[in-house]
């Protein structure tokens, strides 16, 4: 009964209403078993690339499933952590649903490097968001990029990356040391 629910519920339905049985548990929702997550998977991939739908979905990936049913959603579909979302902007970074999906993604070993400086990059050019902070990610056990103390005086506006290793990464050259 529950694979007829998975396969024919709207994507939108199935990311607010369902939860796998390993995973922490949501008041009356679809419980699916970790034995039949494979439709779970199937529809999982179906979802749009659109802002709204991948910050539900990565809120999903990251509350409503195990890392048991996760790692082979990313290992199928690697360039769903690439995606966007739609994060408030006043949102403090270690809520962020798309940067806690990258960590764990990078927790499992399945985050490209590519994907991973990118994250590191966005993240320290977040205002007043990250000023004496250490880039982390994920709950102190899983970071993106470990680097020194982050300045907002570094950066000469927000397109400026603030720290030398983005900088010669991303193509890009920093604010100069006068």
């Amino acid at each position: 009964m529950v694979d007829v629910y998975v396969r024919d519920v709207s994507i939108e339905s199935l990311l607010s209403e369902v939860v796998c049985e390993e995973a922490q548990q949501v008041k009356d929702a679809v419980v699916v078993p970790v034995s039949g997550a494979a439709q779970l998977i199937r529809r999982l991939l179906e979802t749009p690339d659109e802002s709204s739908l991948n910050e539900r979905l990565f809120h999903f990936l990251n509350r409503r499933v195990p890392d048991s049913v996760l790692k082979p959603v990313l290992e199928t579909f690697p360039e769903l952590v690439a995606r966007c979302g739609d994060a408030p902007s006043w949102q403090r970074l270690g809520y962020n649903e798309r940067i806690k999906i990258r960590a764990k993604a990078h927790k499992l070993g399945l985050l490209s490097e590519q994907v991973r400086w990118d994250a590191a990059y966005t993240s320290a050019r977040r205002p007043n968001s990250l000023a004496g902070h250490v880039i982390s990610a994920q709950r102190r056990d899983s970071r993106l990029i470990q680097t020194s103390r982050v300045d907002e005086s570094h950066c000469t506006d927000f397109g400026d990356p603030p720290h030398p290793a983005l900088a010669e990464h991303r193509g890009v050259r920093g604010p100069s040391k006068s």
